[in-house]
């Protein structure tokens, strides 16, 4: 009898242990699954947000290819109010469970529209000391440290040997942990300027708008930035009166009253009146001018594309840059 209930005290605690074990399983794999709904969710979120982003995107290269139509005197006030500052055309587009906006920033201010390359600084033509001032007028490096990031900037894609020692010289990238060389050749993407030595996230991110190397080293007279100004020998307050001269009265970028400079010779006259300069002051200024390649019109253009879902806080961006000359893009890259 004895025997018969340890035989049935077994058989109870082998089938506690069974219930155990498809418990544990049971729960293994509604974790699994729930993992995996969760996966497949986010996956079509993400899928949904994609579409729209890149939905953004043709909706700017319609905007750029309509102006390019319409505006055959390639006038630059037109251009801005249809591609640059157009809020009834790029803001909260509605794409089903998917808002999208192509927007940019001036000022921290949120614009929405396309942006020109040659109104940025291009690495790949821009001389030492100009990278060294943009990096000032920007915030991305102050007194201390913008003429070594400079020169890292610059000796990245200069062929040759390095002129520059220690912090961010040639050798430098071999004590990294993954060591690579120095490229010496021109930059071919945006994301490059990360690997190039003293360019951590913060300055990545402040220089970014600023800086192109897409195209020539004309810069657009009508689209340029103050610190790009800066950076080519004017002084932060010439810079900021060319902002302010194109704002017009309402000092409010992308409105009717804005105005367009048709070369460097307006521009010189423009800025001679508003800083009230003589004639002997205004000379350095001229000479100044003059040096750098002004442009007039635009043929590559950024786009940043963002899309956000209606339900939840998720989004996505995409960033490109469209070369209308061969009706390409250039550049392209999702986050």
């Amino acid at each position: 009898m004895k025997r018969y209930g340890n035989n049935k005290a077994s058989v109870l605690i082998m089938v506690l242990w069974a219930l155990t074990l498809l418990a544990v399983f049971a729960v293994q794999i509604g974790l699994m699954t729930r993992d995996k709904i969760s996966f497949l969710a986010r996956a079509e979120r993400q899928s949904i947000l994609r579409s729209a982003a890149k939905g953004g995107i043709s909706k700017a290269l319609a905007m750029i290819e309509h102006d390019k139509i319409t505006n055959k005197e390639r006038n630059p006030l037109q251009t801005k109010m249809e591609v640059y500052y157009n809020p009834s055309a790029f803001r909260d587009l509605d794409f089903g469970p998917a808002v999208v906006s192509v927007i940019h920033s001036e000022d921290e201010i949120n614009l929405y529209g396309v942006t020109d390359e040659a109104g940025r600084l291009n690495l790949n033509f821009a001389k030492r000391d100009q990278i060294r001032k943009l990096l000032i007028a920007t915030g991305a490096g102050t007194e201390d440290n913008a003429d070594k990031i400079a020169s890292a900037i610059y000796d990245w894609h200069t062929y040759g040997e390095s002129e520059i020692e220690g912090f961010s010289s040639e050798t430098s990238y071999d004590n990294l942990q993954y060591p690579y060389p120095a490229k010496k050749a021109n930059f071919e993407i945006l994301d490059e300027l990360r690997l190039v030595q003293g360019v951590n996230e913060d300055v990545f991110a402040r220089l970014i708008n600023y800086v192109t190397i897409y195209g020539s080293e004309g810069i657009n007279i009508n689209t340029v930035s103050w610190p790009v100004l800066a950076s080519l020998g004017l002084t932060e307050e010439q810079a900021k009166m060319v902002e302010t001269i194109r704002r017009g009265v309402d000092t409010v970028a992308g409105t009717l009253d804005d105005t367009f400079f048709e070369d460097s010779g307006v521009l010189f006259q423009s800025l001679k009146q508003a800083l009230g300069l003589p004639d002997e002051d205004a000379e350095p200024l001229a000479k100044t001018l003059k040096a750098i390649p002004f442009v007039t019109a635009a043929n590559l253009f950024r786009i940043h594309s963002t899309a956000r879902l209606v339900s939840r806080k998720e989004n996505k961006s995409i960033t490109c840059v469209f070369d209308t000359n061969g009706d390409k893009i250039t550049y392209w890259r999702e986050q």
